[in-house]
């Protein structure tokens, strides 16, 4: 769903003239703008390629910054912030699912993802994991577009 910078802009104002000392804008990877929305997919590569921020987190905050009466700070959540430093476990699997990537490529598979079942390692097809998704509540879709998230 894109996002309509005018619209943000008025929220945080919103909230800071009731009284709210900060607010927290969530962005996702693959945020775009209603502008960018509307952009041919060649268009659009190419004016992510000219972006001079690093990532769509960047560009926003730039821009609320820009238009807004308040501080603006990003904050990328690192593995601290999703649930603690990474255990050895961890460590071993992400090991483990990267050889077998590089092995997927080895033996001329493509178009799988890697993954573990069993204790084994196994190559999903994309169209197949893709397939399974789990497709978003109708209700929280509608939810999300009345707060123009």
């Amino acid at each position: 769903i894109p996002y309509d910078l005018d619209a943000v802009v008025y929220e945080l104002e919103e909230r800071r003239r009731h009284g709210h000392a900060f607010s927290i804008v969530a962005v996702a990877e693959g945020a775009i703008s209603k502008e960018e929305a509307k952009m041919s997919k060649k268009e659009f590569k190419a004016a992510r390629a000219k972006m001079t921020d690093p990532s769509i987190s960047f560009k926003l905050a730039r821009e609320l910054g820009e238009r807004c009466s308040q501080e603006i700070r990003v904050v990328n959540p690192g593995h601290i912030q999703r649930g603690g430093s990474p255990s050895a476990s961890d460590r071993i699997l992400a090991s483990r699912l990267g050889e077998a990537a590089i092995n997927a490529l080895l033996e001329d598979q493509r178009n799988v993802m890697v993954g573990i079942q069993n204790d084994e390692l196994v190559y999903i097809p994309f169209s197949k994991a893709i397939k399974n998704q789990k497709p978003i509540k109708r209700e929280l879709l509608n939810t999300l577009r009345t707060l123009s998230i």
